[in-house]
Parts: structure tokens; C-alpha cells; sequence
């Protein structure tokens, strides 16, 4: 090889090395732009806070105004959707900040939705790694969070029924069977969708039937759990404040002594099978 060959190789991986580096530190740029504005949006936030302590009971109070649907969370998914867009209606006409957001929208969670927002808020609410534009923040759950977490509270068949109905309405997002069932799959909750295997489904009703038999599977070993902790329970209860009943007991003892007595003939008293002048 000539030393102009050997030359121009040796630029060429320059080049690639300098164009690394360039794209390295533009990802940092990046990052670092990412974390900054999240640090201004928590300043800015806190700045307003400061200003007006009162800024949630004076939301809570303009929400009410607004008469908001509450829901129950009992398996009607276009009623989910109504109140998802009722309360993104209201926090645009408010101009409700993302802070206030989630507490005001669960004031209005009732019977089961109530009963799963109390079991999950400290976990869905504690600051975590998030994904905002390729880069990972830590940073509590936002309102578009929050919105697809209470979908997939749902049952797979709740889900199914709210998927169908809401596709009808959006042929552009989903074209194909495929792209039907990869979008539905996507919904899924994450460990329903962990047990499926990560397979590529021809049809909606595909992923359908194994993520409900699947499901059936998780509810059947959470029942089982279940009933074993109950029954532990019962086991160990204290009987601390509790009568024993010794009713069975006194009347075995008291048969057998009957039968065991020897009534003297003289003085009628029992002498343990002896009379009283000693004789057996």
C-alpha cells in the first residue's frame, strides 16, 4: 500500500473518532439542557408556591365550580375516558399547573378507582427514573402518567372493550390487524405483557385470549395467596377474652370417676373400694 493510501485510512478513522466525539458531546449538551429545564419548571413551581400558599385549596375550589364527574372505576371505559377528557378540559380552562394535577383529579376517584389509588399513590408518586426525550429524570409521575396507569388498571377485558371502542374513532392509528394488535399488546399491564412472551400477534383477538388466560392464571395464584394468609390468620387469632368451653371434657371426667366410685354400705360415703371397716 502507498503512503497516500496509508494516509488517507488514517484520516478517515480521525474523522470517525472526531465525529464520536462531537455526537458524545452533543448527547451531553442534551442531558444537560433536559435536567436543567426540569430544574427550572421545580424552581419556578416552588417560586409560585411561595407566592401563593394557597394555591391548592384555591384550585380545589375552582374545580369544584367546575361540577366534575367522579369515578368509580367499575369496569365502564368509556366512562374512563369521559372523565379523562373532562379533567383535561377543566385543568386547560384553569391553567392548572402539573403539580396540582393528579391530587385534584383523585379527589374525584370513588369506590373501586378510591380503593386502588389509596393501595398504589406512594409507590405510583414516589420519584423515579422517567424517560423525557431519551433521557432518564427522576422525577414524580406527571398528569399523562397518571391518565395511562388508571387505563391499565383495568382488566384485560375492560381494556379490550375500551380499546375497540376508542380505535373506531382513530382507523389512522392502527391500519392493519397487526398494527391493531401490537398497539392493544402495548396497553397491557407490564407483567400480563412480560408472560406473553413478547410474540409477534396477527390479530387483537390473538393477544385477547392470552393475555385473559394469562390474567386468569395471576388472579387464581393471588386467591390462593390469599386464602393461605386468611387461614394462617384464623389459626393464630388470640383467644385472649375467649370462654373455653370445657363442657366435653367435665362430662368425660365426670363419667369415668362414676364409674371408677365404691359406695360404702355402712356409711355411704366412697372409700376408694374399701368399707369402712377396712374389708374390700
Amino acid at each position: 500500500m502507498s503512503g497516500r493510501g496509508r494516509g488517507k485510512g488514517r484520516a478517515n478513522r480521525n474523522n470517525n473518532i472526531n465525529e464520536n466525539n462531537n455526537n458524545n458531546d452533543l448527547a451531553a449538551a442534551v442531558q444537560q439542557l433536559v435536567v436543567m429545564n426540569q430544574n427550572l419548571i421545580q424552581a419556578v413551581t416552588q417560586m409560585n408556591q411561595a407566592r401563593n400558599p394557597n394555591a391548592a385549596s384555591d384550585m380545589t375550589k375552582a374545580v369544584s365550580l367546575q361540577r366534575p364527574e367522579y369515578f368509580d372505576g367499575k369496569g365502564d371505559p368509556v366512562k374512563l375516558e369521559a372523565w379523562v377528557r373532562s379533567f383535561d378540559k377543566i385543568f386547560t380552562t384553569l391553567n392548572c399547573e402539573e403539580n396540582l394535577r393528579i391530587p385534584q383529579a383523585t379527589h374525584y376517584l370513588v369506590d373501586n378507582a378510591d380503593i386502588w389509588w389509596t393501595e398504589n399513590k406512594d409507590r405510583l408518586m414516589a420519584p423515579m427514573p422517567r424517560n423525557d426525550n431519551e433521557v432518564n429524570v427522576v422525577r414524580a409521575m406527571n398528569w399523562e402518567e397518571f391518565k395511562t396507569t388508571l387505563r391499565r388498571s383495568l382488566t384485560v377485558k375492560e381494556y379490550y372493550n375500551q380499546f375497540q371502542e376508542l380505535a373506531r374513532f382513530a382507523l389512522e392509528l392502527v391500519p392493519t390487524p397487526e398494527s391493531r394488535a401490537s398497539r392493544f399488546e402495548q396497553g397491557l399491564d407490564i407483567n400480563i405483557r412480560a408472560a406473553l412472551g413478547g410474540w409477534d400477534y396477527a390479530t387483537i383477538l390473538d393477544v385477547y385470549t392470552k393475555a385473559i388466560n394469562v390474567e386468569r392464571v395471576f388472579n387464581k395464584r393471588n386467591a390462593t395467596v390469599g386464602d393461605k394468609r386468611k387461614n394462617y390468620s384464623e389459626m393464630s387469632e388470640p383467644t385472649q377474652g375467649k370462654k373455653p368451653n370445657y363442657t366435653r371434657s367435665y362430662s368425660v371426667n365426670k363419667t369415668a370417676n362414676t364409674s371408677n366410685s365404691y359406695f360404702c354400705k355402712s356409711c355411704n360415703r366412697d372409700h376408694h373400694g374399701f368399707y369402712c371397716d377396712g374389708n374390700p
